[in-house]
């Protein structure tokens, strides 16, 4: 993937005092298409297709003590730069 535009902006926000990292802006990236596709942020239950009103993505951390996952809610509604 071409990343020169997202490094650009990255590298502008950090020069205006905004500090955010790539996986930020991916979570923020994923949440808008999943709220601009909405049959992509729905699951499968009991053979019926569940929608989601909002994006809530989970994210793998390793640690000590095994994978931790945590969910950032409502995506689609938090700014880059909330956590």
């Amino acid at each position: 993937a071409d990343m020169t535009e997202l490094m650009a902006l990255k590298d502008e926000l950090a020069v205006l005092g905004k500090k955010v990292s790539y996986t930020d802006m991916f979570i923020k990236i994923v949440g808008l298409a999943l709220e601009k596709n909405p049959l992509l942020n729905a699951s499968v239950e009991d053979g019926k297709l569940i929608l989601y009103k909002s994006v809530n993505i989970g994210i793998g951390v390793g640690s000590e003590d095994g994978l931790l996952v945590p969910v950032i809610k409502n995506v689609e509604q938090k700014s880059l730069f909330q956590k």
